[in-house]
C-alpha cells in the first residue's frame, strides 16, 4: 500500500540553499527515523523493503526453472516406484 516512508536522497547542488528543500528534505528524514524508532515490526518491515536483491533477475529465473525440472523429475521418479506390499 506504500504506507512505508522513504529515506530522503541527497542534497544537489541545484537545490543550493533553498529552505523549503532543506525543510522538505528533514521533515522526510524525521518521518522515515520516527517510522523505524517506533517498532522492531516497522523497522523489520523498512529494512526488507529497501534490501537489494541478491541474485540478477536472468539468474532468479533459471533458479527457478532448474528447481521445477528437478522437483518434476524427483515426482516422476517417486512416482514410477511399485507399491510395496
Amino acid at each position: 500500500m506504500n504506507s512505508l516512508p522513504r529515506m530522503p536522497g541527497n542534497f544537489s547542488m541545484e537545490d543550493g540553499e533553498d529552505t523549503e528543500v532543506v525543510a522538505a528534505h528533514d521533515m522526510q528524514e524525521a518521518e522515515y527515523e520516527r517510522a523505524y524508532a517506533s517498532s522492531k515490526l516497522e523497522r523489520l518491515r523498512l529494512r526488507l523493503r529497501d534490501m537489494q536483491e541478491p541474485l540478477d533477475p536472468s539468474t532468479q529465473q533459471q533458479v527457478l526453472i532448474a528447481i521445477a525440472v528437478l522437483g518434476s523429475l524427483l515426482v516422476w521418479r517417486l512416482g514410477s516406484r511399485p507399491a510395496r506390499s
